[in-house]
């Protein structure tokens, strides 16, 4: 009995718009996950704004679909897309981090950005690595950014 074995299949990327929504969604749900581990194991103030719901879902969707948006500009306007990309979203999220530093130096009795315990300062900033890693590795897996 002769079986013939056809080639192997490489999976097929996503495309760049497929690729964004996944981001938008894994990005957002680790980002919510982060979240709801910090408010259930440290007391953080209410008011406490970088941690309240509207600004997470914010800018873990604005995050992912920026990317997108200029992962496509790029793949259409540059000769290297991939490797801008990434000088990009390095600088992009050296300046994400900024915020960040600011509430670790913010004025303790503001409640809106201070007097956080360091572990949620911690909570935020694995935030925007999660939204990072997640948005590049997403991204630059997709079919149109490997031209």
């Amino acid at each position: 009995m002769d079986v013939s074995h056809a080639p192997e299949r490489q999976p097929r990327s996503p495309s760049l718009a497929l690729a964004t929504i996944i981001a938008i969604v894994v990005s957002t749900v680790l980002n919510l996950a982060i979240r709801g581990i910090t408010l259930v194991g440290v007391d953080v103030d209410d008011r406490f704004l970088p941690l309240q719901l509207g600004p997470v879902l914010f800018l873990s969707v604005v995050s992912a679909l920026g990317g997108g948006l200029l992962l496509a500009a790029l793949i259409r306007w540059t000769r290297r897309p991939r490797r801008t990309f990434l000088l990009a979203a390095g600088i992009v999220f050296i300046l994400s981090m900024l915020p960040v530093v600011g509430v670790i130096l913010g004025d303790d009795e503001d409640p809106q950005f201070g007097g956080a315990p360091w572990l949620v300062m911690v909570a935020l900033g694995a935030m925007h690595v999660v939204s990072a890693l997640v948005v590049v590795g997403t991204l630059l897996r997709s079919s149109s950014a490997e031209q």
